[in-house]
């Protein structure tokens, strides 16, 4: 795996290279890394899957001959994964092969260039893919995940299509508090480690519908199935409470001394987040204005519980 820059004073972006001959990351790692892109690279399907899941990247170059598991696997596996179902793929292949490039785009990549490539016409359509994907994606650039438009969007195609869902509203309590005890850094830390929670809770149900938004500030909005709402939202609320420790520093006492807990006199002893959630299985909301007030009071009702996160579902009923 390489992991270089090339120190450009712009940045454009994170780019993961999944090619096996090493020749031609270094190749891509160096010239992508001058044109701003942040480059990461794998040598094999199985390595690469992990870091697009761990790094979620603006755009994934993927060649299509790859040992072990092939680029066609690996493309499908990227699209069936929540984490990366938007992740633009730019395809590698052989010249000439225009069987694989159909089916290539048949599995879920969004373009491709024939080797030998020409780097300038491969960095016009890695900017290409990622500035739709901005687009398309309105997406927040601190964790990456779809904005507020796209959830409007997303939000609005469901209630028309007359589709049951459920939507579910999650908020780091008191989370100017921790930002300014702690500082920006570990607030974002722990808004970027928020996002990949839920994004991974989501990626591990088995809801067909799976959508997670990013508000912005500390808010978040997942899109499930009715009947997976319960399970996809005590998920959340467990794993935050696993997690949130990580992300508080031990308090140092009078003399310097790190102590045992976390905790401070002012305030809770780690983040904790509330998780409300409606049920949309019987056409109860007919606008988004609807659905955005419903949550709203309910988290307003929901905030003043105490003793770590909580999770509240209203199904109407």
């Amino acid at each position: 795996m390489t992991d270089r820059s090339g120190g450009a004073p712009v940045d454009e972006g994170r780019i993961l290279v999944i090619e096996d001959e090493r020749d031609v990351v270094d190749l891509l790692t160096y010239n992508l890394g001058k044109a701003g892109f942040h480059v990461t690279g794998a040598t094999d399907g199985e390595s690469g899957l992990a870091l697009a899941r761990a790094q979620r990247p603006d755009v994934i170059i993927l060649d299509l001959m790859l040992p072990g598991i092939d680029g066609f696997a690996v493309c499908k596996a990227l699209r069936e994964d929540f984490r990366t179902l938007h992740t633009p793929i730019l395809m590698l292949t052989a010249r000439g092969e225009t069987r694989d490039r159909v089916q290539g785009l048949r599995v879920g990549a969004d373009d491709y260039v024939s080797k030998p490539f020409s780097l300038v016409e491969l960095l016009a359509r890695v900017r290409a893919l990622a500035r739709r994907s901005e687009v398309a994606l309105d997406a927040s650039p601190l964790t990456r995940l779809p904005g507020n438009r796209a959830i409007q969007v997303r939000l609005e195609s469901l209630i028309a299509a007359g589709r049951p869902f459920a939507a579910l509203y999650a908020d780091i309590d008191r989370f100017k508090v921790f930002n300014d005890r702690h500082g920006t850094l570990r607030g974002d830390q722990l808004i970027r480690g928020t996002a990949d929670l839920l994004a991974e809770v989501m990626a591990g149900s088995a809801s067909e519908l799976r959508f997670v938004g990013h508000v912005g500030g500390d808010d978040f909005v997942l899109f499930c199935d009715p009947s997976r709402a319960e399970a996809v939202g005590e998920a959340v609320r467990s794993a935050f409470d696993a997690r949130a420790p990580r992300f508080c520093p031990p308090i140092l006492g009078e003399t310097g001394a790190r102590l045992g807990g976390l905790s401070s006199p002012d305030g809770p002893p780690v983040p904790t987040l509330t998780v409300v959630g409606i049920v949309n299985d019987r056409h109860r909301f007919v606008t988004a204005e609807q659905v955005s007030v419903s949550l709203a009071v309910l988290k307003r009702l929901a905030k003043g519980r105490t003793g770590g996160s909580s999770f509240t579902l209203d199904r109407g009923q």
